[in-house]
């Protein structure tokens, strides 16, 4: 093998070097911006989900009230139904579906 040869040979394998190393750049780039993408996207469904969580127990509470307002007295029939169970169960849906989301 003449050194022109042997040169070539050396020249191959550090261009085959450089592009893997420029590959594996690229990548750890692109993993890096998938993990900040993940953790803006989780930090944004906690929030829903919390959301959610606050919205069951209101739902819950309102069904309690409702339940301790006809244990003391029947309630008229627009409050029984904008402030009763209908209302306690479409809060406290709003809430599951939120949570569900995560």
């Amino acid at each position: 093998m003449s050194d022109n040869e042997d040169h070539r040979a050396k020249m191959d394998r550090l261009r085959r070097w450089e592009a893997d190393q420029r590959r594996a750049e690229e990548t750890q780039a692109l993993q890096r911006a998938a993990a900040a993408r993940k953790r803006t996207r989780f930090s944004g469904n906690v929030w829903v989900s919390r959301a959610g969580v606050v919205l069951m127990v209101l739902g819950g509470g309102v069904a309690l009230v409702h339940m301790l307002r006809h244990l003391a007295a029947s309630p008229r029939g627009l409050e029984d139904i904008t402030a009763g169970y209908p209302a306690a169960a479409v809060v406290f849906v709003l809430g599951l579906i939120m949570v569900g989301t995560r």
